[in-house]
């Protein structure tokens, strides 16, 4: 399972602070997750649960034909509590 990981205070500040992050910054690096993501489960079952979303017929058939260029894809939260 692909786990992404971004230094904290990317996550936190974005993408901006990238070029004045120091070598400790860079390597503080946490999962690539909303607050509200970590909340409802551990960062691999979030992770797992994201996947599975956006692999579903709904997503797939309808979703992604329409806004497949979109970079934002907003995961319901009821999606990431389920097993």
């Amino acid at each position: 399972l692909f786990r992404s990981r971004v230094p904290r205070r990317v996550l936190a500040e974005g993408l901006g602070v990238a070029a004045t992050l120091s070598a400790a910054e860079c390597a503080d690096l946490v999962p690539n997750l909303s607050p509200l993501a970590l909340a409802a489960a551990t960062a691999a079952e979030a992770f797992a649960r994201i996947a599975r979303f956006v692999g579903s017929d709904d997503v797939q058939r309808c979703w992604a034909p329409a806004f497949g260029q979109q970079r934002i894809l907003s995961v319901p939260i009821a999606a990431l509590q389920g097993p």
